[in-house]
């Protein structure tokens, strides 16, 4: 079976190099502290709704997209994306849950990952 994960991934680097050129330094720098601010709530959330946590994941998305931040993936973004679906944590609890029993799951899946 033929496999493209090289091109693939050489295609991708090439793509954030040059989005990263293209974007002028005060919209970096604004997103950066976005970004930061961002990443301050998750290390500090006991709950996170699933609104919130799609906010807070496309913020981060971006700033791997854009080369802004080297220690995680995208593809890290997307797993804890999927994972933090309610049918995902019930799943993963084995069984019902409330509300707030799935954004406290929520939130401690986003912080073991990022924060």
């Amino acid at each position: 079976m033929f496999s493209n994960s090289g091109t693939r991934q050489a295609r991708l680097s090439r793509e954030r190099t040059i989005g990263a050129r293209r974007l002028p330094a005060t919209s970096r720098a604004r997103l950066r502290i976005t970004w930061d601010g961002h990443w301050a709530i998750v290390r500090g959330a006991r709950l996170l709704e699933f609104d919130e946590a799609v906010d807070l994941l496309s913020s981060l998305r971006l700033g791997v997209a854009l080369g802004l931040v080297d220690n995680h993936s995208l593809q890290d973004v997307n797993e804890v994306l999927m994972a933090s679906q309610r049918a995902h944590i019930q799943m993963r609890l084995a069984g019902d849950c409330d509300e707030f029993r799935i954004s406290s799951e929520r939130a401690d899946l986003v912080r073991a990952k990022f924060a």
